[in-house]
Formats: C-alpha cells, structure tokens, sequence
C-alpha cells in the first residue's frame, strides 16, 4: 500500500461502499447514482471538518490503492476478487472484502467515531468494522429489494433480501433520503422509528440550472 498522512483532529467517519467507488465514471459497468452521491458528499463533510475515508473493492487492474480524495480525505481499494468482475459477482468475495478491510484498520491503527455503510453489499463489512472499532453504525439502503419488487420492479435473491432485512434490524441507524422512505423501512422491516432520519438530497445549481431558451432551440435545431 502507499503511504499516507491523516489528520486525527477532525472527527472521522468511514464510509464503506463496497461496489461503488467515486471515481468511477457513471455510466461504465455498474456506476452510477450512488458513486455521484459518494464523490460530492464526501468533499462537502470535509469542509465541515469531518474526515471521510472511503473503502471500496478494487475495481480495475493498476488502478491506484490509495487516492487522496480532498484534503482530509481518502479512498482506500482493497482486493476483493479479480477487479473485473460483475457486480452481482461480488457477493462472493464479501467475506475476502470484509476481512482485508479490517487487517488494513488494524495494521495501519486508524479509528473512526462512525461507520457509515452504503448499499446492502456493504452491511456486513460496516457492520464488522463498526463492532471491532465500538463505535455506531449507520445505513442506507439506496435501493431495496422488497420496495423495488412491490413496485414491480424485477425479482432479487433470497440472499440480498435477508442481509438487508438484517441489516435493517441491527445497524444503529438507518439514513433514508424521504419519509416515505423512512416509513417503509418500520412497515417492511421492523425498523425501530427512531432509528431512522431522512436526509433530503441535494441539487448541484452549478450543473443543473434554468437555461437560456433561446440557446436551447438552436442546439436543438429549432427555430427561435
């Protein structure tokens, strides 16, 4: 691994994410949605003097295995299978995922006050790493099985159903981006209600803006 410098006196904060690093580019393979929402929180935390580390699988040969993200802030990959595998491929290296996470915390000493996990992929990972360090654990779901197949969405397997039911049990909160949301997670899951908080997206005004009509219709081929 590279070397690197930490700064212990911000407060710190883990995100594991074990699929979607933030600099993959959305669109190619499984990126998407999720790795956008990584690579803009990340720095906005930092600003706000929490450090964010972000753990992720390596996800293409040669690629850097540490990356200095923001000032305070870092992705760390770390092997977990060969790095061009599908993401429905992964969940049999989460174990392999789960384990080099914790020998990298352990042979580097680095401690966290909050572990914070994304998609279900990455619940037990979060969760071993939250109870080795003794500090809580937050979840978000991004996308649900149940809620996606009771919208009509396509059938998930047994095996992501039950961690995310687990996961919605025993992670020491649950982070949803609507109430609705929130709702859900007491009806389908159990979820305690206090143990949830919505935390409404954000709009980048600096992508997505009013336009010039004007503008528009040319590009568009249109008469003014």
């Amino acid at each position: 691994m590279n070397t690197f410098s930490i700064n212990k006196n911000c407060r710190r904060v883990a995100f594991i994410s074990t699929h979607g690093c933030p600099l993959m580019t959305p669109g190619m393979r499984s990126a998407g949605g999720m790795n956008v929402f990584l690579r803009r929180i990340a720095p906005l935390l930092s600003r706000q003097g929490i450090l964010v580390d972000i753990f992720t699988r390596c996800h293409h040969v040669g690629g850097p295995e540490i990356f200095q993200f923001d000032q305070n802030s870092h992705i760390f990959h770390l092997p977990a299978g060969n790095p061009q595998i599908s993401k429905d491929e992964i969940t049999k290296h989460l174990d392999e995922f789960t384990g080099n996470l914790l020998d990298f915390i352990s042979d580097n000493e680095l401690s966290y006050d909050l572990v914070h996990s994304h998609y279900w992929l990455s619940a037990s990972a979060g969760q071993s790493l939250a109870n080795y360090l003794g500090v809580p654990h937050l979840f978000t779901f991004h996308t649900s099985a149940e809620i996606k197949e009771r919208s009509g969405g396509h059938k998930e397997g047994s095996y992501r159903k039950q961690s995310e039911a687990n996961i919605a049990v025993t992670a020491d909160g649950i982070i949803t981006f609507t109430e609705e949301e929130s709702h859900a997670m007491h009806r389908i899951y159990g979820t305690e209600v206090n143990k949830t908080n919505a935390v409404q997206l954000g709009v980048d005004s600096k992508l997505f803006h009013p336009g010039s009509q004007s503008e528009s219709r040319l590009r568009l081929g249109l008469s003014p």
